[in-house]
C-alpha cells in the first residue's frame, strides 16, 4: 500500500508505535510465512543512507570547488627528481 504524505507525517509522529516500512518486508514477510522484524526494512533507514549519500556527494562537490579556488594559475610548478 501506498501512502499519502499525511499519512507518512502522521506515522513519523508516532515513530514508536507505528513502521513505515519497504513493500520488501511484505513481500519477505508473505514468502516467510511470518512476521519478519521490520528494522531491517524501515523506510527511516532508507531515508537516512539516501541523505547520507547526498550528503558525501556534497562535500566532494565541495571538495573540488574549494581546490579549485586554492589552486593559482599564474604559479606552475614542476616537481623534478634526479635519477643519480
Amino acid at each position: 500500500m501506498v501512502a499519502d504524505k499525511t499519512a507518512v507525517k502522521a506515522a513519523l509522529k508516532r515513530s514508536k508505535t507505528c513502521q513505515i516500512v519497504t513493500l520488501d518486508w511484505l513481500e519477505d514477510s508473505i514468502f516467510a510465512q511470518k512476521r519478519l522484524p521490520e528494522d531491517r526494512y524501515s523506510h527511516l533507514r532508507e531515508l537516512r543512507k539516501k541523505w547520507e549519500q547526498e550528503r558525501l556527494r556534497l562535500k566532494v562537490i565541495k571538495g573540488l570547488e574549494k581546490a579549485v579556488r586554492e589552486v593559482n594559475p599564474s604559479r606552475y610548478f614542476h616537481l623534478w627528481c634526479s635519477q643519480s
